[in-house]
């Protein structure tokens, strides 16, 4: 099923070591943020196949640069369970847990933001576009988004990927609202764009890309995500295509003490060895239309 693909990412002997090392002797409460959590996942083939979604419901806290994230409902089966919460340790490490299972699986995010998979292409080397644009916006400097005044930006991107010899058209866009919070809040559901290259290491015909995605992270700086809407479109030849679109609200953010315990998992918990970092990875394919 759609958002139901097994996580493939290797995971490191280090990995190892971060999960033993969630348990610390409690300290005294932090000064933090509460919030409920939205997500909407849709997918709208274009060959007479019926769309597909998924709603997410959670709750979650922040403080001292981590956070936690329970699901509370899903309207659908998906690899997403009721019950599963996401510790985030950082903006590229977060653990999803499974207390029913007892077993906890590292990833670099819950949810693909496909302009980091379109930097990994360019990078690795694999599936090097045959052109590339990407554009970034202000839309509105004062929008009120979930009751806070927020700063409204787009990134859009359209790639053309040579698929055997066909090409497959790429497009994305991404709607992000901004607010500025007393907490550092790192939404693992957002689509900030994490982990990019150095701009000298990246083949001089893409280095706009990457500066551009850079100067977009430089823009947000500490400001909170509370609203994202992530929108890619495929198009494989007349006819054949599919879009995506991932919806993320962060609503009734509070100022709250957390008591660290929340970011802990016992030894009970056992580490899962899978084989990719995030939920819902949609690409260009290799074979299906050559």
């Amino acid at each position: 099923m759609m958002y139901s693909r097994v996580l493939r990412s290797g995971l490191l002997a280090a990995t190892m070591l971060a999960v033993a090392g969630f348990t610390w002797s409690p300290t005294t409460p932090a000064p933090g943020m509460s919030f409920t959590l939205r997500v909407v996942l849709r997918q709208t083939p274009s060959s007479g196949r019926a769309p597909r979604a998924v709603t997410l419901m959670g709750h979650g806290v922040f403080a001292r640069g981590m956070g936690r994230v329970t699901i509370d409902t899903v309207d659908v089966p998906s690899a997403i369970r009721k019950g599963d919460f996401f510790i985030i340790r950082d903006s590229t490490n977060t653990f999803w847990a499974r207390p029913s299972s007892m077993t906890v699986r590292r990833m670099n995010a819950p949810l693909v933001n496909p302009l980091e998979g379109i930097s990994e292409r360019l990078t690795s080397g694999m599936g090097t576009p045959r052109s590339l644009k990407v554009e970034f916006d202000t839309v509105a400097l004062d929008e009120m988004v979930n009751g806070l005044h927020t700063r409204h930006f787009r990134i859009s991107a359209d790639v053309v990927y040579p698929v055997g010899d066909r090409h497959v058209t790429q497009k994305v866009v991404i709607e992000q609202w901004l607010a500025q919070l007393p907490i550092h809040v790192m939404n693992p559901f957002s689509s900030r764009v994490r982990g990019l290259p150095d701009v000298p290491m990246v083949n001089s015909a893409y280095r706009e890309f990457v500066r551009t995605l850079a100067a977009a992270n430089r823009v947000y700086g500490d400001a909170v995500t509370v609203r994202t809407v992530t929108s890619t479109s495929y198009v494989y030849g007349p006819g054949l295509g599919e879009d995506y679109v991932q919806t993320v609200d962060m609503t009734d953010l509070k100022p709250i003490d957390v008591d660290e315990r929340e970011f802990q998992l016992t030894a009970d918990y056992k580490l899962q060895h899978v084989t990719r970092d995030t939920l819902s990875k949609v690409h260009p394919p290799r074979s299906k239309h050559q």
